[in-house]
């Protein structure tokens, strides 16, 4: 088999051509028809050729629904769907002639036999002919116009009227519309609201879904007149009205009662807003100005709270005082009467000490001539103390002062002076006089058996009193009895003496006063064994009844210990008697019966703080 004159392989293309034999027949099968398959065809054998021309034509495609006509609103989506009479067949999309590519706001989708267009997110851009063409050489279209439209901006719920009050943070005009991106416009008393207040932050226009909202922040009466919203298929319009901000009183004026000479009385009351102007007025006129500009009287403004301050007080100044505002007023009585002797620096508690010389409490009043009275405990201060200069009551100027002289625990107690306007107490207290240490207790070392020892401090006062603590107990009394121990006090000395020293009297020793404590350690130490006279050197006869090595230690009851040639002396020897060890006061002694050869060597005697040694030679009897 030929095409076009060249040799069909039909092993290697096996899957476009297929060669069939029956009988005598051949034939050619060629499958997935293409326009490149139009050729001229022809069959050899050994007898001859045969050939044919094969053209391939085009499917015939009918539109089974073709595309329509649509409408639709801006920013919504489209689909134009028409159906043909083949599957597979493939199609292109045009926009007024150009042709459209799949990608961004374009679909194109395939469903079997039908063929869409989606086109998202329409504009008036998108507005003319889509058209659809099939076939390769036979051009099969269908076309279909788009009309793409404005939804209506219709006012679901208007404005509604406002009324606010001058420097309100803020009011709001609301409106619903019937779409969540229709667009509106303000208008103020019938023109566009400035842009200045748009940039300024003064008016801020919100969209919150279907709802448009405009904030007018920073009320101000200017801000009154009407608002209208425009939208495209209506309006709405309201009226603010902006009022000013009724000052109320919150708080109203108190009666005041002063006194002449007084330095200055405040009225106060407090209003709603800090900056609301009020009026003041005396007897129901206004302050005279020049009471105002001497600064007699003076109007203060502090926040919400409004005050007029008069200064030194007259009785002329008695009378009834009004605060005006824009809906209401408060009033009050002042009355001056005569002056108050005040206490200006109160008396202080005060702390003494038995025996102290004297004390001065003191308190200061507000009038040089003001006159006091002092109590003690309640009640006045006796005479006969009064009489007797133990008390002194003193006036000096403005200062109001009581003296105590020689000072006693029974002068303590609460102490008060009193005027016409008002009392000050104070409460003397009389302390012992603090016992200090001036010269603490030192540690101390004895011996045992050291017949005393004392231990000493000094106090800053001869009567003052101590106690003595051992190892931070108080020492038992049957010590004291006893005389063992004594508590000595020599002046400003504090002693105490322990005797006969034993080493249970070693401790921690604690003097305390009143105002501190000093502690010591009192050490026993061992009394040293030492050799007062030590061992001599000798030769001894042998067989005499006895030989005795003899030294003197320095403490009768000192153990000692004997070697000889520097090993202990065996037990057998001294257990047969063989030798004897002999304590004679402070003289020690190894005793040896009928001494030999053997019992020569060297013998020493070991204290615990030292040790004597001598040597012993043997002789023969001559």
């Amino acid at each position: 088999w030929f095409k076009s004159g060249k040799e069909i392989d039909l092993v290697r293309l096996k899957k476009k051509y297929d060669c069939q034999i029956k009988e005598c027949r051949r034939i050619l099968i060629i499958r997935n028809l293409t326009w490149d398959d139009t050729a001229e065809y022809s069959c050899e054998a050994p007898g001859g050729s045969t050939s044919c021309t094969m053209t391939v034509e085009e499917t015939p495609i009918e539109f089974t629904q073709k595309l329509k006509d649509s409408k639709a609103f801006l920013k919504e989506t489209v689909t134009f769907m028409c159906e043909i009479s083949t599957e597979d067949t493939e199609v292109h999309w045009f926009f007024n002639g150009v042709e459209i590519k799949m990608g961004g706001r374009y679909q194109i989708k395939k469903d079997g036999k039908k063929r869409m267009l989606v086109i998202t997110g329409l504009t008036m851009d998108d507005i003319g002919e889509y058209t659809m063409e099939a076939g390769i050489k036979t051009k099969y279209k269908s076309s279909a116009k788009l009309a793409v439209e404005e939804k209506p901006v219709k006012i679901e719920a208007g404005l509604k009227d406002v009324s606010a009050l001058e420097k309100d943070p803020e009011l709001i005009l609301e409106a619903t519309i019937s779409e969540v991106a229709g667009e509106v416009s303000w208008l103020w008393n019938g023109k566009p609201i400035p842009q200045s207040h748009f940039d300024s932050g003064k008016v801020v226009m919100i969209s919150d879904k279907k709802k448009r909202k405009l904030v007018i922040t920073n009320v101000g009466k200017e801000d009154s007149g009407e608002y209208t919203l425009v939208a495209r298929d209506g309006k709405s319009s309201c009226n603010v009205t902006v009022s000013d901000r009724p000052v109320k009183i919150k708080s109203g004026l108190k009666d005041v009662s002063a006194r002449e000479k007084d330095v200055e009385v405040i009225l106060e009351a407090e209003i709603t807003i800090p900056d609301g102007a009020v009026t003041w007025l005396w007897n129901g006129k206004p302050i005279p100005e020049d009471l105002l500009s001497s600064g007699r009287f003076v109007i203060i403004v502090d926040g919400r709270k409004r005050k007029l301050k008069i200064k030194d007080l007259e009785k002329a100044h008695s009378g009834e005082f009004t605060i005006v505002t824009n809906v209401g007023e408060s009033k009050c009585k002042l009355d001056v009467s005569d002056r108050l002797i005040k206490i200006k620096s109160g008396l202080k508690d005060v702390k003494a000490t038995d025996k102290d010389p004297e004390v001065t409490l003191e308190a200061e009043v507000t009038e040089v001539d003001g006159e006091v009275t002092w109590l003690w405990n309640g009640k006045p201060i006796p005479e006969n103390l009064l009489s007797s200069g133990k008390f002194q009551i003193i006036a000096d100027g403005k200062k109001r002062k009581l003296k105590i002289k020689d000072l006693d625990k029974g002068d303590a107690g609460e102490y008060t002076l009193k005027t016409n306007a008002g009392t000050s107490a104070c409460k003397l207290a009389v302390e012992d006089r603090p016992v200090k240490i001036k010269s603490g207790l030192k540690d101390v070392k004895a011996m045992d058996k050291d017949p005393e020892v004392t231990l000493e401090a000094e106090v800053s006062e001869a009567d003052g009193a101590v106690t003595w603590l051992k190892n931070g107990k108080p020492i038992p009394q049957e010590l004291l009895d006893s005389g063992k121990v004594q508590i000595i006090a020599d002046g400003n000395k504090r002693k105490l003496k322990l005797k006969d020293l034993d080493k249970d009297d070693g401790g921690e020793y604690t003097m305390v006063t009143n105002d501190g404590k000093s502690s010591c350690k009192l050490n026993i130490a061992d009394r040293p064994v030492n050799i007062v006279a030590g061992l001599r050197d000798a030769d001894v006869v042998e067989n005499s009844p006895e030989a005795a090595l003899e030294a003197e230690v320095s403490e009768a009851d000192g153990e000692v210990t004997w070697l000889k040639d520097g090993k202990p002396i065996p037990k057998a020897l001294l257990d047969s008697g063989k030798l004897q060890i002999v304590s004679d006061g402070k003289k020690r002694k190894l005793v040896i019966k009928t001494p030999g050869k053997d019992d020569a060597g060297e013998y020493t005697m070991v204290t615990k703080d030292g040790k004597s040694s001598c040597k012993w030679g043997s002789q023969t009897n001559p």
